[in-house]
C-alpha cells in the first residue's frame, strides 16, 4: 500500500511541476514564432508599399487590436507617415506579450 501511495505522490508531483513548465515553454515558443512571422510580413509590406499607405495603416490597426504592439520610426527617430522616399530606412519593433523582435527595412519603391 505504501508503494502505491509513493507512486501516486510521485506522479502527482510530476504533473504539478513538469507539465505546466512544458506548456509554458510551448506557449512562449508559439508567441515568439507569431511575433517573428508578423515582423517578416511587415518587412515585406513596408518594402512593397513604400511606406505607410492606407493598406499598411489598416494592417497595423488590425495587429494592435489582436494584442500586437508595433512601433515604427525612421533613422532620425521620427514616426513615419505616408509614402517615404526611396532609400529611407524604417525601423520596426513587433511585440506580443513580452516576446518581440526588431528589424529594419529600406524603402525601394518609388512613386
Amino acid at each position: 500500500m505504501e508503494n502505491k501511495m509513493s507512486f501516486l505522490t510521485a506522479i502527482l508531483l510530476f504533473g504539478m511541476c513538469v507539465i505546466p513548465t512544458i506548456f509554458e515553454i510551448f506557449d512562449g515558443s508559439v508567441k515568439s514564432n507569431k511575433a517573428m512571422n508578423v515582423a517578416t510580413e511587415l518587412n515585406q509590406m513596408l518594402s512593397a508599399e513604400g511606406g505607410i499607405t492606407p493598406r499598411v495603416d489598416t494592417v497595423l490597426r488590425n495587429l494592435e487590436s489582436r494584442g500586437y504592439e508595433v512601433e515604427l520610426q525612421t533613422e532620425s527617430g521620427d514616426i513615419p507617415t505616408g509614402i517615404q522616399p526611396a532609400g529611407t530606412t524604417i525601423k520596426y519593433h513587433v511585440d506580443l506579450d513580452g516576446y518581440g523582435t526588431n528589424g529594419d527595412v529600406t524603402v525601394n519603391k518609388r512613386k
